[in-house]
């Protein structure tokens, strides 16, 4: 259950995810030096989010998506079904009783209206958030000229913080955000921004500064594997 833990969480970050091939293979390999590689990696991710916000979080879990009856046992068998799980919500469950929950009104349920344009962002990877439910927003929001959905190619949940680009600089998802608040009407600076085409691909490889961070050392896979970008 902490290997699935770990790997769940993995699926969840751009850099993260890159790595999942490497502790995969360190830990068949299990040689001296993966164990201490694997020990650093550990430590380097265990820490918080710096953008979290926990009792939002909560509030919006408890309040809004939790479905009544759900129990625990219910909970640790979808866990236990899958090869990726973070378990991240069965600690909440004496939590459940007490949360208090949302009046449902006349917008429960219901789609977005707005006049204002409609931006929609997601990427193509996203294991939280799925594309398809993005999609399914899009085609029945109702915003002035309907809803546009930008779909990033190899970007997993919160694509405005795992969309980065060659050289450095902002996320590109974010550069076209700031482009679509400054003026929707010109398209072409939102839906294409020039970043799109800088977007970094998913490298299992690594970087020699990123492996140095989370393994401690400048290679991944200690030299034995040849590991390929997608």
């Amino acid at each position: 259950n902490g290997l699935k833990k770990k790997l769940g969480g993995l699926l969840y970050g751009w850099a993260g995810r890159a790595a999942m091939t490497a502790l995969l293979y360190r830990l068949q390999r299990c040689a001296a030096d993966d164990v201490a590689a694997l020990a650093h990696f550990a430590a380097a991710l265990h820490h918080g989010a710096a953008a979290a916000a926990d009792v939002l979080l909560r509030n919006i879990v408890l309040s809004e998506y939790w479905e009544q009856g759900t129990t625990e046992e219910q909970m640790r068998g979808w866990a236990d079904r899958g090869w990726f799980s973070i378990r991240a919500f069965e600690a909440w469950l004496p939590l459940r009783p007490q949360w208090p929950l949302y009046d449902v009104d006349e917008f429960f349920n219901t789609t977005l209206r707005t006049a204002s344009p409609v931006l929609l962002l997601n990427g193509d990877v996203d294991p939280q958030t799925p594309l398809w439910s993005a999609v399914r927003e899009q085609s029945t929001a109702e915003g002035a000229g309907g809803a546009t959905l930008l779909v990033w190619p190899g970007a997993v949940h919160s694509s405005a913080q795992n969309t980065p680009v060659e050289g450095g600089g902002d996320q590109c998802s974010l550069t076209a955000i700031a482009a679509f608040l400054i003026d929707p009407g010109d398209e072409a600076s939102w839906k294409r921004p020039p970043c799109r085409d800088r977007l970094l691909g998913i490298d299992f490889r690594g970087t020699p500064a990123l492996n140095e961070q989370l393994w401690g050392t400048p290679d991944a896979y200690e030299g034995d594997v040849v590991a390929r970008e997608l």
